[in-house]
């Protein structure tokens, strides 16, 4: 499950703006990432490939923009802790395109990836 931050960032350290947030349903939110299952497998192949540790979870952090572009992503956390698979993974993140959100801000998602043999 993903969690949808709904506090905006503090402004202090935003030199003095501030983050608008928008709304994505977490059905939206679903929809996107299960049509990128398939790239996120081969991120994870990928990994299995280098001999790394191929058991754990990776949570992905994600900034979709109000033109529903992801704007950044990044690691979270992992337990995988496998470069190889979690910068494919950043890849495909980057490259992901989700509804533009309402009330015209950005969406800031965490969303867990398991993976085992």
């Amino acid at each position: 499950m993903e969690e949808i931050l709904t506090e905006p960032t503090s402004p202090s350290s935003a030199s003095n703006s501030s983050i608008i947030l928008g709304s994505l349903s977490k059905s939206d939110i679903d929809a996107v990432i299960r049509d990128n299952m398939k790239k996120i497998s081969r991120c994870y192949r990928l990994g299995q490939a280098s001999g790394a540790n191929t058991q754990g979870r990776v949570t992905l952090k994600f900034v979709i923009g109000t033109d529903g572009q992801v704007t950044s992503a990044q690691v979270k956390n992992t337990t995988l802790n496998n470069p190889t698979t979690e910068a494919c993974m950043v890849e495909v993140a980057q490259k992901m395109i989700f509804p533009p959100p309402s009330g015209g801000g950005v969406v800031i998602v965490s969303y867990p990836f398991s993976f085992s043999n």
